[in-house]
């Protein structure tokens, strides 16, 4: 953004909106895509709307853990053949 005040170039609001967005901390990694992906273009006087309120809301949720929104677990079953097959036999020592 420096670099346009020292050329004395004008910038346009979208791109003061954009560049303001990708500065937001890692934290903010989901709201940043959020507001990324708008259908319309945010002014900066919405993106700061925007930004007090989920700072807001972050704030009311303190240090409550965040809950993955989908997780998945692989579940194997064991078969009966499986079962006991390698019990009590172990592999040789080597010592090549």
């Amino acid at each position: 953004l420096g670099q346009f005040a020292q050329y004395d170039l004008k910038m346009d609001e979208s791109i003061s909106v954009s560049s303001i967005i990708d500065k937001l901390p890692p934290s903010w990694k989901d709201y940043r895509r959020t507001l990324k992906h708008q259908k319309e273009e945010l002014s900066l006087i919405q993106l700061g709307s925007h930004l007090r309120i989920e700072e807001s809301l972050r704030v009311q949720e303190g240090g409550k853990p965040k809950v993955a929104d989908t997780s998945s677990i692989n579940m194997m079953e064991e078969s009966d053949d499986s079962k006991g097959k390698n019990k009590g036999k172990k592999r040789p020592f080597n010592s090549n």
